[in-house]
């Protein structure tokens, strides 16, 4: 299984540090192509294979990439980084369903909900939401009570459906057919449940956006 070798091979180079790495950078949203979910399915898959990487090393790693990386867009827009308290904004202008709940959020209190479920179900806005639970001066530890089980949900979710599928599915063939299906699938779907979040909020009439 040529593929699978050199999979093991490139995780061999990074390593645990370089994996942990590349999920905080990731997790920034400073938009590095950097496919959080096909790496985590494709190293659950690899922990199945001989010589492969250990599943809870493989969750305890990228859990605290992820989480870091979240946790310094909470701090970016509580000390008020100006240049990605701009991309915030443009974001939510390109969402008004998002703009018009952030809004209502200033005047009601966090949706903690949302903050939770961005971790996992809504993962194309988890940077914003984490950058605005910042601007917000939520309580750190608030964030981090929600910040961390709802990205160790995401982190154990991935690894597992990899590791189900096994080493075949990066080994290339039909294995690896279905293993970038699971990705498209897994890729698409944050995006059509915001699709729908967004119709629920406009029926909802939450408001006004100031």
């Amino acid at each position: 299984m040529p593929y699978t070798h050199t999979a093991l091979q490139l995780f061999a180079t990074v390593g645990y540090p370089g994996l942990c790495a590349l999920l905080l950078v990731a997790a920034l949203g400073i938009g590095a192509p950097i496919p959080g979910t096909a790496l985590l399915l494709a190293l659950g898959a690899l922990s199945g294979a001989r010589g492969g990487p250990n599943l809870l090393a493989l969750a305890s790693v990228a859990l605290l990439g992820l989480v870091a990386g979240h946790a310094a867009d909470y701090w970016a827009g509580r000390l008020g980084f100006r240049l990605l308290l701009v991309r915030f904004t443009a974001i939510s202008r390109r969402a008004p369903w998002l703009h018009t709940l952030v809004n209502r959020s200033r005047r009601t209190g966090w949706p903690a909900l949302l903050l939770f479920l961005s971790r996992f179900l809504l993962t194309p806005v988890a940077s914003p939401v984490s950058l605005l639970v910042g601007a917000a001066r939520v309580r750190f530890g608030r964030y981090l009570a929600l910040e961390t089980p709802g990205t160790a949900i995401y982190v154990a979710a991935n690894l597992a459906l990899g590791h189900a599928l096994g080493p075949r599915a990066v080994g290339g063939g039909a294995g690896l057919l279905l293993f970038w299906l699971v990705v498209t699938a897994l890729t698409l779907l944050p995006f059509a449940l915001l699709w729908l979040a967004s119709r629920l909020v406009v029926r909802m009439k939450l408001g006004p956006a100031l």
